[in-house]
Formats: structure tokens, C-alpha cells, sequence
């Protein structure tokens, strides 16, 4: 008889995947708006603040509008060299320009 050994990763992954619709209203922010992405918060965990930093001051627009299980909303963003980032919130702001 052989028995599954549980696969600590898969669980994660579809506990962080998993999402919840939202309605049109609720997100900061909306589809195919143009942002730009903050500077990081030194306070964040040195991987969080790295990837941000990669995209700080850079402008593009919402793809797509997510929101997970833990309640955050995320926004997936393309910017003008064809690569595409996913933020929080906290990490992205309206363009002004």
C-alpha cells in the first residue's frame, strides 16, 4: 500500500492563487487605468523591496484586477517595454501625467 506524501508547495500555491470576485467599485483602482509604481518602503522584507524597487517610476496600465483570499487586491500592470508586474495597493499610484 503506498501512501501520497502531501506537497507542502502545492497547497500554498493554490491557497495564494486562489481568488474572489469583486465588484467593479471596490478596487482603488480600475481596468486600463494608467499608474505608476512607488518607491518601496524600507520597512519591507528585502525580496518585496527588491522587486519593487525593480519597477519604481515606472508608468503603465492595469491588466487585470485580482483579489485574494487574505483579502489584498492586486493589480497586474503592463508597462511600455511589454514586461508586466503584479503590485498591492500600496505599491502602485495614479499618473498624473
Amino acid at each position: 500500500m503506498g501512501i501520497d506524501q502531501l506537497n507542502l508547495f502545492e497547497e500554498v500555491n493554490e491557497k495564494t492563487v486562489e481568488v474572489v470576485p469583486i465588484p467593479d467599485d471596490s478596487p482603488l483602482y480600475k481596468l486600463q487605468e494608467m499608474i505608476e509604481v512607488r518607491q518601496p518602503e524600507p520597512s519591507l522584507d528585502p525580496e518585496d523591496f527588491h522587486y519593487i524597487s525593480s519597477f519604481a517610476g515606472k508608468k503603465g496600465i492595469i491588466l487585470s484586477i485580482k483579489k485574494l483570499a487574505n483579502g489584498k487586491v492586486c493589480y497586474e500592470v503592463e508597462f511600455s517595454n511589454r514586461t508586466s508586474g503584479i503590485f498591492y495597493e500600496d505599491d502602485i499610484k495614479k499618473n498624473n501625467s
